[in-house]
């Protein structure tokens, strides 16, 4: 509640010009030493997001159409803006466990392509986004979760990557090899995904290429 308090206050004292504001990056050291980090977008122009693993380990975050907020500067993990548009997180002892990226109402970009994490969560919001997964798996357990959200979508997986549907209300239809991923109010463009989950809510048809298909508890699938 305390980190969730924060964030609303820096949000509140760096609106930017017109009305914006900074998007936000949290960050979390659990018990025995995971280190997560969350950023979400603020409510300022379509953002165009990178995060990337450098060679010495840190995670970089930039954000190019608006600044970004430290939730909790205080933090074990020691992230520190660099400029207003960069953040850079210290070198873990290990992969950090989890990376999650939310987008705004805009046309988001939210570019992965080089990072390295164990779990790596990339949510598009509202509008027609762009999500480009890690193009490698820093372990052998790694997964990245794809939830392309309202609007068409551009969703570009990799390794062990799943494409999430289990939010959707209505009945959802994928089909891999055909590349669209439809549900209530998004039309997605899905590449190079290891696999698919269907909505929770509703029946779902699925068709598989050399994917993997996995849906929720009412459920209708075919793979080839």
């Amino acid at each position: 509640m305390a980190r969730l308090v924060l964030a609303i206050v820096v949000l509140a004292c760096l609106a930017l010009p017109g009305g914006a504001s900074a998007g936000v990056l949290s960050t979390d050291e659990g018990g025995y030493g995971e280190e997560n980090v969350t950023f979400e977008v603020g409510n300022g122009p379509p953002s165009v997001i990178v995060a990337r693993s450098l060679a010495g380990g840190e995670l970089e975050l930039s954000d190019r159409s608006a600044a970004i907020a430290l939730g909790d500067p205080d933090s074990p993990i020691g992230c520190r803006l660099h400029g207003r548009h960069i953040a850079i997180c210290r070198q873990p002892s290990f992969p950090y466990v989890q990376v999650t990226i939310r987008g705004g109402a805009h046309n988001d970009v939210i570019d992965a392509r080089r990072l390295l994490a164990e779990g790596v969560t990339l949510e598009g919001g509202k509008g027609n986004d762009t999500l480009l997964a890690p193009r490698h798996a820093s372990v052998s357990w790694s997964q990245v979760t794809l939830v392309g959200g309202q609007g068409h979508n551009v969703i570009v997986g990799g390794p062990r990557s799943v494409v999430s549907y289990a939010e959707a209300r209505g009945p959802v239809r994928v089909d891999l090899a055909r590349k669209v991923g439809l549900a209530r109010g998004e039309r997605d463009h899905v590449v190079d995904v290891a696999s698919v989950t269907g909505s929770a809510n509703s029946y779902n048809f699925l068709t598989g290429s050399t994917a993997g298909v996995k849906s929720g508890a009412a459920k209708r699938a075919t793979t080839s």
